[in-house]
Parts: structure tokens; sequence; C-alpha cells
């Protein structure tokens, strides 16, 4: 029973994955925001349903809150360039240049040849 619920709530977050990428793409960013909450809730620690929230924030002007989704999401796959690319061009855009560095220097002399 315990592994049923385990499939389930894997099942849940892939629908939450691929809803919140559509409305994304779709450019509803506030009903993409609530489909990557709400899957979060099921799953706190899903780097995709984190990255997700983080590029609806952003597109919905918040900034500021936008960063720490897509830093944790950064934490849990370091590896994702998607990730990579996301989180900094946001930190390049709020100017913490270093951690932009840090986490993408290719991303980071693109933004300063062209700067």
């Amino acid at each position: 029973s315990s592994t049923l619920a385990m499939i389930d709530a894997v099942d849940t977050t892939v629908d939450w994955v691929e809803s919140a990428r559509s409305a994304l793409n779709e450019g509803r960013n506030r009903y993409a925001l609530t489909l990557a909450e709400n899957g979060i809730k099921i799953r706190p620690l899903d780097a995709g349903l984190q990255y997700l929230r983080g590029v609806a924030l952003h597109r919905l002007g918040n900034t500021s809150e936008a960063v720490e989704p897509l830093r944790l999401a950064y934490e849990i796959e370091p590896g994702n360039t998607e990730i990579i690319d996301e989180l900094a061009a946001l930190l390049i855009r709020i100017e913490e240049y270093a951690e932009a560095y840090d986490i993408s220097p290719e991303n980071a002399k693109l933004y300063y040849r062209d700067h």
C-alpha cells in the first residue's frame, strides 16, 4: 500500500511539472505558479517544480522572490543547464555578479562582454 502511495505521488508530480511547463509556454504565468506551488506541497525537493516556480515568479515581476526556488533547484540538480542558465541570468539581473559567476562563468562572461 505504501508503495502505491509513492507511485501515485510520483505520477502526480510528473503531471504538475508538465502542466506548469505547458502553462508557462502558453504565457499563463500565474496559473503556472499555482500548479508549481501545489506540486511543491507534494514534492518540495523536486528540482523541476522549484525551477518552474522560480520562472513563473520572475515572469510575474517578483524577481527577488524567484531567486530562492531557483537556488534550491540548482542545489538539487547542479548539472541541469536549464536551471543554471535561468539562475545565472536572474542573478545578473539583480546584480549578484559573483554568485552568477560561481554558478556559470560562461553566462557571466557573456554579460560582461555585452555591457
